[in-house]
């Protein structure tokens, strides 16, 4: 079996070899804190740690179990096609897809 050649950290400067991802395991944390800061919406971040939220998503996740993007990986996040800051409703079931971490990273940051 062919192994996956690794190829450099996406992160300039970075020349750490990885085998998956966009990002070394350094760089992906810094990355993620730097997003969370980005995000200083504070309605937004209220609703995303709602009970009522959690729930919703929760449910969503058991009737999708499989990552409704590749159908390859659990699902493990509930993500809006429509995206709410573009007018996508927050809480209509049609407007959720259930997602692993990779598409859900996908659709947020693009395949980089």
């Amino acid at each position: 079996m062919a192994t996956k050649l690794k190829r450099p950290c996406n992160h300039p400067g970075c020349g750490a070899l990885i085998s998956s991802g966009s990002r070394c395991i350094k760089h992906t944390k810094q990355f993620h804190i730097d997003y969370r800061k980005s995000r200083t919406d504070t309605d937004e971040q209220r609703f995303y740690g709602s009970q009522e939220w959690r729930e919703i998503s929760l449910q969503h996740r058991r009737e999708h179990p499989v990552c409704q993007q590749c159908g390859i990986k659990p699902s493990e996040l509930v993500h809006h096609r429509v995206p709410v800051r573009q007018g996508g409703d927050r809480l209509l079931k049609s407007n959720f897809i259930a997602v692993c971490r990779s598409c859900q990273a996908l659709a947020h940051h693009g395949n980089k």
